[in-house]
């Protein structure tokens, strides 16, 4: 009896090592997602606000490079959204 009692306790103690490891596991997962959701919150903003000047210089210079062609001409929008020019044809259908 004592030879059952040994391999039941085995088969319990392998499954209690593997939820053991899934639960360390768990637990790195959510310290990983909480520092990103940290640095997020720290310096989202600033971030965003770097893109967005980026962007912004960015389709300055396309302008410039291509200033005086109204089929190429861009224009950003208050939510940083880009969009082309009406060309004469399509401002005159709307």
């Amino acid at each position: 009896m004592s030879s059952t009692r040994a391999v039941a306790a085995d088969w319990i103690k392998r499954i209690a090592d593997d939820e053991r490891k899934r639960d360390a596991e768990r637990v790195k997962e959510d310290q990983k997602t909480a520092r990103k959701a940290d640095l997020v919150r720290r310096n989202g903003q600033r971030l965003v606000d770097e893109v967005r000047a980026t962007v912004t210089r960015d389709v300055e210079a396309y302008c410039d490079e291509f200033a005086g062609e109204r089929a190429r001409a861009l224009r950003q929008t208050r939510r940083s959204r880009l969009r082309r020019r009406a060309s004469p044809a399509r401002g005159l259908h709307r």
